[in-house]
């Protein structure tokens, strides 16, 4: 007996990659790929919510950005 070749062949239809839909990893909303790859995995919503958010930031450790707030300085003796 002759192996059969394996031939790789899709279980289902192939859609178009703009058309097929993902989660936004924020709301868990069905986004279309094409908007989750432009937009790093975050629908357009979520994604203007952040934007609006991140001007408010007061302080961010890692990025050395701003102050240490008050309340962070007195829990931990700072």
């Amino acid at each position: 007996m002759r192996p059969q070749a394996l031939t790789l062949e899709p279980s289902a239809p192939s859609l178009r990659s703009s058309h097929r839909m993902v989660r936004c990893l924020w709301c868990r909303e069905p986004v279309r790929l094409a908007l989750a790859i432009k937009h790093r995995g975050i629908c357009p919503q979520c994604l203007e919510e952040t934007t609006t958010l991140a001007w408010h930031i007061i302080y961010d450790r890692d990025r050395n950005i701003g102050a240490i707030p008050e309340n962070l300085r007195a829990a931990y003796n700072l």
